[in-house]
């Protein structure tokens, strides 16, 4: 109806939209490719003319951060040559799903093209049927004249034959037809013609009235069929309301039957010097009622098609005939073969309705996975942005070295690679503290494993408890668990400037994570463990050195003309 045409458009304007935004991913999947193909060609001319530079470490770097930004671009056209692939096959299926829906639209389309035929049929028999009648009627008339005509002599006196001749020669005028009226004394040769003339016609007219009723006739039979099929049902109801009450009156008449039962079991038992009126009384009344029950119940007339009756039963003591029974069986098959037909129909519609629902499921999969690949387009544009910018930043120092005329040890860039090279190696010497500290710790967790297990077992006192615990860890202060100290506080028995290799770790602080301290300036900066007290050549102190530091190594936040110690508050809050 009006909600399947309504779902149809709306499904066919989303696959309108779902189309025209797949062709707009695809034009900005191929613009997104050729500026990737441009960044490549960018990138190996940067490469070019970084090999034409004099050699040094800090261009080896950039060399190496090049290559890098070279091959993310490999990564990224690969990426996006997928995305484009996903795309079409995410095309191709929506062509089928669209396939899909132009051949379930044809289907209904012709389903209600065959309606529609129907009904125009219906209608044109409809239509026919009463042409039908009225020519019936008016060839009635006709010959009724042409009687009156043919014998004027008969009815001359007649003043009701003068009436109907006057009432049908005024139908035949209004109808077209003439007739021509000769008056009674007229004889001879004209009054033959006229008379051959009326007998010709009276022969047309009963072929047309034998056709009429030919035609009649098989429409009487189709609304008989109609009627027959239509009385089958009624029929049909009927029996089963007369079944189910037949049923609702035995089920009456075996309850009395067993309170008579019970009352003629209760009389005998009884004693006989009781007085038994109450009881005659009772039994008196139910023949009485049963009589009404019978009554009451409907009475089936003469054998029919509408009378309720089933094999091997009476009703109320009148045998059903077998021909009333062969009826029943042949309207329960019938009954049979609409109820299949029914259920035929429940099962296309069902059918129909899933298969509905697995398209909507299938356009709700193609709309979530638009939006995942909306978001990947959003997010790969960003990241080409951000590269984008870094290399015109690049390109624009490059730019600005080569105008220079030579390579100056200020240069921003350098002072950057400069930056990012001790960072790294700061970084590195943190991971080696942290690694020789982590292997100190594994080695006094196997030494003390060792001598737990070295010594004697004693009955008297068992070394474990069945908790787990030393014996004595509640009561003895030594062994308790240590303050634990969260990152970014200090602890209260320790200094400002610690480090991890200044710690002693205690029996407990193996087991129960030891103390935590935080990192100092002094550990990530110039601590002589992480191998950072490397002093220039023109003798520069290590506060000095952290003076010259242009950029934090944690945030990597620029100081521009800040004091030292603002430097390194800076460093230290960072760090914690």
């Amino acid at each position: 109806g009006s909600t399947e045409v309504s779902l149809q458009r709306f499904l066919d304007f989303k696959v309108y939209e779902i189309l025209v935004f797949q062709k707009e991913l695809r034009d900005e999947f191929e613009h997104i490719g050729s500026e990737l193909d441009q960044i490549q060609r960018g990138t190996h001319k940067l490469h070019e003319n970084v090999k034409q530079l004099p050699d040094d470490g800090r261009e080896a770097e950039l060399l190496g951060k090049i290559a890098q930004l070279n091959s993310k671009l490999h990564e990224y056209i690969k990426e996006a040559r997928t995305r484009e692939t996903l795309s079409s096959a995410l095309i191709t299926e929506e062509e089928k799903l669209k396939a899909k829906l132009a051949e379930i639209e044809a289907e209904q389309a012709s389903h209600e093209n065959v309606v529609l035929q129907l009904k125009n049929k219906l209608d044109e028999s409809r239509e026919e049927m009463e042409q039908l009648q009225d020519e019936v009627k008016l060839f009635k008339d006709a010959v009724f004249v042409e009687r009156e005509q043919v014998s004027p002599l008969g009815n001359r006196n007649d003043p009701l034959s003068f009436s109907s001749r006057k009432s049908a020669s005024k139908l035949l005028s209004d109808e077209g037809s003439i007739i021509v009226k000769k008056p009674l004394s007229q004889s001879g040769p004209e009054s033959c013609e006229t008379c051959c003339q009326l007998k010709r016609q009276n022969d047309e007219l009963q072929r047309q009235l034998l056709l009429a009723k030919t035609e009649k006739d098989e429409a009487l039979k189709l609304k008989e069929e109609v009627l027959d099929v239509n009385y089958k049902w009624d029929e049909q109801y009927k029996l089963l309301e007369l079944e189910d009450r037949c049923k609702q009156l035995e089920s009456e008449l075996q309850e009395k039957q067993l309170e008579i039962n019970s009352l003629q079991l209760m009389m005998r038992n009884k004693p006989t010097h009781l007085n038994l009126a109450p009881q005659h009384s009772s039994m008196e009344q139910l023949p009485s009622h049963l009589s009404l029950l019978g009554a009451a119940a409907p009475r089936p007339g003469p054998p029919s098609e509408g009378s309720p009756s089933w094999p091997g039963t009476t009703v109320l003591g009148q045998q059903i005939p077998a021909e009333v029974i062969d009826q029943i069986e042949v309207l329960k098959q019938q009954l049979r073969v609409y109820a299949d037909d029914f259920a035929t129909e429940r099962e296309d519609r069902e059918r129909n309705q899933t298969e509905k629902e697995k398209l909507k499921e299938e356009l709700d999969a193609v709309k979530e996975q638009l939006q995942a690949l909306e978001q990947q387009l959003q997010i790969y544009e960003e990241d080409f942005k951000r590269e984008k910018r870094e290399k015109e930043s690049l390109q624009q120092q490059l730019r600005a070295k080569q105008t220079a005329g030579g390579y100056s040890y200020n240069d921003p860039l350098a002072q950057k690679a400069r930056a990012v090279a001790e960072q790294q190696a700061r970084v590195q010497a943190i991971k080696e503290v942290h690694d020789r500290e982590r292997d100190r710790l594994l080695r006094g967790q196997t030494e003390l494993q060792q001598q737990v297990y070295d010594q004697p077992y004693s009955r008297a006192r068992s070394q474990y408890n069945p908790y787990g615990r030393y014996g004595q860890d509640y009561t003895n202060h030594e062994s308790k668990r240590p303050l634990l100290v969260p990152r970014g506080t200090m602890h209260p028995s320790h200094g400002l400037i610690a480090h991890p290799t200044s710690q002693q770790a205690t029996r407990t602080s193996i087991y129960h994570g030891g103390e935590v301290y935080p990192d100092t300036v002094r550990d990530v900066v110039d601590s002589p463990l992480d191998g950072n007290d490397v002093e220039s050549d023109s003798g520069v102190s290590s506060k000095e050195e952290v003076f010259g530091l242009e950029e934090c190594p944690r945030c990597l936040r620029k100081f521009d003309g800040e004091d030292s110690d603002a430097i390194l508050k800076h460093i230290e809050r960072c760090i914690s």
